[in-house]
């Protein structure tokens, strides 16, 4: 058991990521935003300057950000923008509800007690899992997303802004004659890094890292936008099993699941092992208003080929779970979604919603959440969501932002709000 390392993580020494622009990251957990530009905030620096991917891993592995957050957990000591800690606050670690990121990955490098921790401060590492959010081009316009991960989005955070002009990562975006205006190329610029180029640099540092220690395994953990509409990552894929390394690579994927064809799936049986994480938080009517423009039809048929793969393959095929965002829409039926994942013999967890504004509970008044409580089943999951629920502080802002985008949500998916989330519209009154 750790107690003088029990807020440790081994992610700063073994893993890199990159956010969907490029800039480079410790990793998909590190989002949490207390108000403070610190350098160990939500990316990486040096010398006051932002890394990108261009920068390459070295740069990473020598910047001062890593080195801040490194003493901090050698100290333990929390950086301020690590989520798990306050996830794991929320969820219990019961393996079968939920673990976080950092549990995750104590538990993979064997870190339990505080005398394993030491033994793995005393060696050299190198980078075995990286985590590639490749860009945000995507084919959904999901109520709990930006555009910044979407660029199906753009519209609607315009809307959010009055229709005057945004600039989404130094990408203007402006709305004119009733079209989405956008300067492509600088879109390009900062969204469309994850090409050809990117993958054949990463393909020769993997190649070399494999040949000098075969038996290592090295992670990708592959997510967007919505990555499987990446051509260039699946050519890369496709070196690398030619070259024979494939047996020492694990895939990991966060995908919305919409985007499923055979060839996909038998090029995935060829790695060490595939993981995958199916972005589906809640069922039928309620999933398309969530996840517009994807059909549940579309869902259930890609669901029903991959069971057939996962049962055929359960050698590559080891974690096939649906990772359900909670947040305001999906907090009263994720037990239905739990079920459905179950219905096809896959997994299911829980991601916390924390934001973007106006799809938590924050949106609901004390009063509404003792009502909209009574909409949860009171089973398993009961406590969890329970103390999800009450998590959140009524915010008069975050109120306000979810009524003015209800009209807009309407009138895009052709659904009636009322009618689709009849427990949460009956608390709110509308």
């Amino acid at each position: 058991m750790l107690k003088k390392y029990s807020n440790f993580c081994p992610v700063p020494w073994t893993q890199i990521a990159t956010s969907t622009s490029g800039d480079q990251r410790m990793c998909c957990m590190m989002d949490r935003d207390n108000g403070i530009d610190l350098p160990h905030g939500k990316f990486i620096y040096t010398n006051n300057k932002k890394l990108t991917v261009r920068d390459g891993i070295t740069s990473y592995l020598n910047s001062d950000s890593v080195q801040l957050i490194k003493d901090l957990l050698v100290n333990n000591k929390m950086p301020h923008s690590c989520e798990c800690y306050h996830n794991e606050e929320i969820l219990s670690n019961n393996t079968e509800k939920h673990i976080s990121k950092r549990i995750t990955s104590l538990n993979h490098h064997k870190l339990l007690t505080d005398e394993d921790v030491e033994e793995f401060l005393k060696k050299e590492h190198l980078i075995d899992y990286y985590d590639i959010r490749i860009g945000n081009n995507c084919n959904l316009q999901c109520v709990m997303c930006s555009s910044s991960l979407s660029n199906q989005l753009y519209e609607q955070d315009l809307y959010i802004n009055d229709f005057r002009p945004i600039n989404v990562y130094g990408v203007d975006v402006k709305k004119e004659n009733n079209k989405i205006v956008i300067d492509l190329e600088k879109e390009k610029e900062v969204y469309g890094w994850a090409n050809d180029q990117f993958f054949i640099d990463l393909e020769n540092i993997v190649s070399a890292q494999i040949e000098k220690n075969p038996d290592k395994i090295i992670t990708f953990y592959i997510l967007g936008g919505e990555p499987l509409l990446n051509k260039p990552h699946f050519k890369f894929l496709e070196n690398l099993y030619k070259k024979g390394y494939a047996k020492s690579i694990g895939l990991e994927y966060n995908t919305n699941m919409t985007v499923s064809n055979n060839e996909i799936l038998n090029l995935w049986t060829n790695f060490h092992l595939t993981t995958l994480a199916l972005s589906i938080d809640d069922i039928e009517d309620r999933y398309e208003y969530i996840r517009y423009p994807a059909k549940w039809s579309k869902i259930l048929s890609n669901l029903s080929a991959l069971e057939q793969f996962v049962k055929n393959r359960p050698d590559v095929f080891r974690a096939v779970n649906f990772v359900s965002v909670i947040n305001l829409f999906t907090v009263d039926n994720y037990s239905n979604t739990e079920a459905i994942a179950k219905s096809f013999g896959l997994g299911s967890g829980k991601l916390i919603g924390w934001g973007p504004k106006g799809t938590t509970p924050a949106v609901l008044t004390k009063n509404e959440k003792d009502k909209f409580l009574n909409f949860i089943p009171n089973d398993h999951n009961f406590d969890e969501l329970k103390k999800y629920l009450y998590s959140f502080e009524f915010n008069q802002q975050d109120r306000d932002r979810f009524f003015k985008l209800l009209s807009f949500w309407d009138s895009k998916r052709r659904k009636s709000f009322n009618k689709t989330f009849i427990n949460l519209a009956s608390v709110l009154e509308v």
